[in-house]
Order: structure tokens, then sequence, then C-alpha cells
């Protein structure tokens, strides 16, 4: 079924009616569809086919963006200010200390968010949220199938790291608190999300990694707050937000002087070093490296290379093998190390202001798909001041942060669409059907 076909189905129907959601109508023949699943597929399996996985990307990404090009072309040319991150970054060649690691780096960088922003202005959010859905609970499957579990260590099923796992058992966990927050999804979808979040918790003290842990609990409580609110009008949800906001910090002053000891006690339950000496220590060589170039920074990803004496020396500091995946443990802080404090302003725009415009848009109509985007945010947010998840390129998390960007700024529709096969099926464009002709008028009895 074609999207123009679909469009004109959707005008003018159904307005104001709630109809039955189905999440099994995805699942009919959409080129669109079909190439995003292949896509999100592609970039999750990475850590099993490698540069194949990749490839694969590019290549579906490329049919998906030569599928009715002219769209493609429109929907870049609507959204150019999504481009002025991966252009800078690329611009960063002309000073970077390497400049083909920072080429080679900012054009995959730059098709990611390209294909991201395709994908947005192609697919509808509440058919991604499902994709996305499938594509975790695939990867997970998997985890546990063929990945690691050794009996004392953490658990890193098919990646290289714990947190990375324990990622994808957050994002599990994240889509399905988001389709029980809605209601019009059917009772049998709502037991088997229960049934995955009961297991979430299991499978992340398995991995061990406290950050993604306590990154989990500002999203869940968000999500509390607007089922508490979720008869409340916009405007009383903002107020009741904006109250609840003002509380937190309020609470969070009063409390500051006890959460040392709490932080420190998770940070003692899965082995870490409660004085975070080694982040500050990372911390410090990082300011040093940004006060020699403060506003352009060294190059993108141009730091963590091999070869590079600065890096090699943290590598064999902390045991990590050279070439392994490190970082200075703060998305702002690496960032400014690598593009600068310009770069870093374009970054906290496009996070901050992807944040804000899809709170906005669930206040004023609440599904799960714009839940699960805010609660997404939210983790990401929380998680940028000990980890660095985006902005760099095959990046399933950064595709996302774009994706939601883009649907964030877009106007809101007045019509519902259909979800049930049968509702959509009395929507089909033909003739229609023949009905009796109205009864003819009664003549008058005549007057005597």
């Amino acid at each position: 079924m074609t999207a123009a076909r679909q469009d004109v189905q959707e005008k003018g129907a159904h307005k104001g009616r709630r109809v039955p959601y189905d999440p099994g109508v995805i699942l009919r023949f959409n080129i669109p569809i079909i190439l995003t699943c292949l896509c999100l597929a592609s970039l999750m399996l990475e850590p099993l086919f490698t540069s194949r996985a990749a490839l694969a990307f590019l290549v579906f990404g490329a049919l998906l963006m030569l599928h009715r090009t002219k769209i493609s072309l429109v929907t870049l040319n609507r959204h150019w200010y999504l481009l002025i991150l991966p252009v800078y970054c690329l611009l960063s060649i002309f000073w970077s200390q390497y400049p083909a690691v920072t080429a080679r780096q900012g054009f995959q960088l730059a098709l990611t968010l390209i294909i991201a922003i395709v994908i947005a202005a192609r697919v509808a959010p509440r058919n991604l949220f499902f994709i996305l859905f499938v594509c975790n609970l695939m990867v997970l499957a998997l985890c546990l199938i063929f990945g690691s579990r050794p009996g004392t260590g953490a658990w890193q099923g098919i990646f290289a790291s714990k947190n990375a796992f324990a990622t994808v058992i957050a994002m599990v966990f994240l889509f399905s608190l988001a389709l029980i927050y809605e209601k019009r999804v059917k009772l049998t979808l709502k037991i088997v999300a229960l049934g995955i979040m009961a297991v979430c918790p299991f499978l992340l003290l398995k991995a061990q990694s406290a950050g993604v842990i306590m990154g989990l609990v500002p999203p869940v409580m968000m999500m509390v707050l607007f089922q508490l609110t979720r008869s409340w009008k916009p405007v009383q949800r903002i107020t009741i937000l904006t109250f609840a906001t003002w509380a937190a910090i309020v609470a969070g002053l009063a409390l500051a002087p006890h959460f040392s000891d709490m932080f420190a006690s998770v940070l003692r339950y899965f082995g870490k070093d409660p004085t975070l000496t080694g982040r500050t220590e990372l911390w410090d060589i990082a300011f040093a490296h940004i006060r020699d170039h403060p506003m352009l920074g060294i190059g993108y990803r141009a730091y963590w290379v091999i070869g590079n004496p600065d890096a090699e020396a943290l590598w064999l500091k902390f045991g990590v093998k050279s070439g392994g995946g490190f970082h200075f443990h703060n998305l702002y802080i690496s960032n400014a190390v690598e593009i600068g404090i310009i770069g870093v302003a374009i970054q906290t725009v496009i996070l901050f202001g992807t944040f804000i415009a899809a709170l906005y848009k669930l206040i004023i109509a609440p599904t799960t798909e714009k839940m699960f985007f805010v609660m997404f945010m939210l983790f990401i947010l929380y998680r940028s001041f000990g980890e660095v998840q985006v902005f760099f390129g095959f990046s399933d998390v950064s595709m996302l942060v774009y994706a939601i960007c883009v649907y964030s700024l877009k106007k809101e529709d007045t019509e519902r669409r259909p979800s049930s096969r049968a509702a959509r099926r009395r929507l089909r464009p033909g003739p229609k059907p023949a009905t009796a002709p109205p009864p003819a008028p009664a003549e008058p009895e005549p007057v005597t």
C-alpha cells in the first residue's frame, strides 16, 4: 500500500473517533516500514556482523531514500537545521589532529543522521515505536541465547561491554512501560508488556550497570506523574509538571547531604569506586585539553585514536586495550575536547530542544509513542552526565534522537488514523454502495 493511498484514506475520516489499537497493522506490505525495519535491525546486530552490518544499514538506507526520492530531498531541505551538527563535525577536518579519522567518522555521522531524518518523515511514529520494540526484543533474545553470561561477572550479551547490554534491557523496559500507559492497547499486549517488565530488573542486576539502573528512575517517575494526571487538561498538566519540577529541585537540595552516601552504596554494590577517582582524573585531563583548544576542539573523533600519545597513556593507565572503547564519562566534557564549545552548544540545543518539544507534544495529546519518546530522552539526558551515547556514526541511539526531533517538530494531525483492519477496509476508496432512492413525497389529498 503506497503512502499516497494511505493519505487518501486518512483524509477527513474518523475525525474525533477512537478506534481499537492494533499494532499488527504495521505488518502490511509497506516499503518504507520494511526498509526501516531492516536498517535498524542491521545497526543493532553490528556486534555480530561488524562491518557487514554497517554496509547493510547503508544499503537499506539508500534504498529508502531512493524510494520516492523527491520526498526525501524535500524532507532534508525542510529540516536543514538538523544537518548543522554533522556539517560542523565534517568541517573540523581543517583543524583536526587526525584529519583522515575525522573525515571518515564525520561522513558516517552525516549518513546516519540523514537516514534518520528520512525515516522520521516516511514512517509514522507509532509504527517506528513498534519496529524499535521488536528489534530490541530480538537483540535481547540473541543476547540471552548466544551472549556472554558468566557465573560471577557481569553479563554482556552479544556486546563488548555490560553498559551496551544494559542499555538494550533499559530500552525494552521503557517500551513495555509506554505500552501500559496507552488505553487503546489491547489487554493481551499489556499482559505481555508486564511480563517483559518483570524480567528486566533481574537482567539489569546481572548486567551490573549502576548508571543504567539509576538512569531509569527519572523516566519511571515521569510516567507515574502522567498516569496520575491522565484525565487532566493540558494546562493543568503543565501546572502540575512545573510544580513537580520545582518540588524536586527543592527536595534535591534538602537531601543533597544524604545523596553521597546513597550513591556510594549503589556503586559499592556493583563493585565500583564510590569516590569516582578515575573519572575525576579523566576530567582533569579533559579540561586541560579544553583550555588548549576551547572553541573548536581537536577535531571530531580525533582523540581516542591509536597512535595518539595522550590516548595511549590513558588506555595503559586504566588497563584498557589500545583502541578499545573508552571516553571521558561525560558527553559534554568529551565532546568539548573534540568539537569545542561551539560543537557542544549545537548538540545541547538539539538534545534539550528535542526533549522540550517531545514533552510539549505529550502534554497536549498523550499517546504510547510520545510517552516513550519523552522517557527515552529523559533517560539519555540523565546518562549524558556519566556516559557518551549519542552523535557518532552507525548509532541507533543517535538516529532515534534525531527521529524524535523530527516527530516533535511536526504539526499535530487533527484526524486520528484508524488502526484496525476492518476500519481501514471501510475507508478504501471506491464506488459507494447503491442505496434505495428516497420515497416520493405523498400527493396532497384534494380538498372537498
